[in-house]
């Protein structure tokens, strides 16, 4: 270029003046730390990692294709401004959910261009039922002198609604107490992942019970919900007093 008197221009040193973004970010991953969220852990945090920095005036929406969650307002961003963490309480609604999606929309990146719509797949489960004990039953529906002493002879089954965990034994408790007949045998476990066996050695407590119930506590499905608890009934009784002879009369 000259000027009007015909001079050149002075050379120029060209700077930077502007930027071109045009490129859209995308959802890189999202992982959530709770599987499956179940009754003594309702929190679930869901971490988003983004594939580049992004806009920090736009929290993006965190949706879930199952159960009921509500947001604990405490999402932030880390790493660059390209994680989003954020955590959530469930709902509990009793409910058993297999597959649950976490869907991530409306972020932006740091040049304002909306983030490219993200297939939500599957990231966890949800269980909040509690197991229930649905059955109760003894070998043996009278202990009488006939039975003792015997080594795990007496046999209580308890069976449970779900899969349980089998590292937990439930807690067995008898009332009246019958500790001077039964005493519980090491070789008492679970028979499945439902069905629990507690064995007893017998003895002759010299006792007269009817009507002994059977309670059972302290276990808890797979996914960690604890037992549900159990209303006890008559499961049987113990008779190992001898007669005697009260009278004699001629």
């Amino acid at each position: 270029a000259k000027d009007a008197a015909g001079n050149d221009q002075e050379g120029y040193s060209p700077v930077h003046e502007f930027e071109i973004d045009m490129l859209n970010p995308t959802v890189s991953t999202v992982v959530v730390d709770t599987n499956p969220v179940y009754e003594s852990d309702l929190i679930q945090q869901v971490v988003v990692t983004f594939d580049e920095a992004m806009g920090t005036g736009t929290d993006p929406t965190i949706t879930f294709g199952a159960g009921t969650f509500a947001s604990n307002s405490d999402g932030g961003w880390t790493v660059g401004n390209t994680i989003w963490t954020e955590t959530f309480t469930l709902t509990d609604n009793n409910e058993e959910i297999t597959v649950v999606t976490v869907d991530v929309a409306d972020a932006v990146d740091a040049a304002g261009n909306a983030q490219i719509a993200y297939a939500a797949v599957d990231e966890f489960d949800i269980d909040t039922v509690k197991p229930t004990i649905t059955g109760v039953s003894t070998s043996d529906s009278l202990i009488t002198d006939a039975d003792t002493p015997g080594n795990a002879t007496f046999v209580v089954t308890i069976e449970f609604s779900e899969d349980m965990n089998t590292g937990i034994a439930p807690t067995v408790s008898f009332s009246p107490t019958v500790a001077s007949t039964l005493t519980l045998d090491v070789t008492s476990g679970w028979l499945d992942s439902d069905t629990y066996e507690a064995k007893y050695d017998t003895a002759d407590g010299n006792v007269d019970h009817d009507n002994i119930q059977i309670d059972a506590t302290g276990t808890q499905d797979v996914a960690g919900n604890l037992q549900e608890d159990y209303t006890p009934e008559n499961e049987f009784g113990i008779d190992t007093v001898n007669p005697t002879v009260t009278a004699v009369a001629v």
